[in-house]
């Protein structure tokens, strides 16, 4: 149940550096689940959703970087 809702605030949390943390602890919280023998949808879901928050939070951390350090390295603050 913890994998769900951990999977379910790092997809809708807007904040990427933090979804990855969540992300992980729902991942962790998911593999810990699996292996007591928790074999519902729920931890199955969580687990999903664990690993699709913390790769969209990755993806977007980085975009987020390279569009900062692009713009840096053109000067673009004096077009504007």
């Amino acid at each position: 149940m913890a994998s769900l809702v951990l999977g379910i605030v790092a997809m809708t949390l807007p904040l990427p550096v933090i979804d990855i943390i969540i992300g992980v602890l729902g991942l962790i919280f998911a593999v810990i689940a699996k292996k007591r023998g928790h074999q519902g949808g729920m931890s199955t879901a969580g687990l999903v959703l664990s690993i699709l928050g913390t790769i969209f939070s990755v993806w977007s951390t980085i975009s987020a970087f390279a569009g900062l350090f692009w713009f840096s390295a053109f000067n673009f603050h004096r077009f504007m």
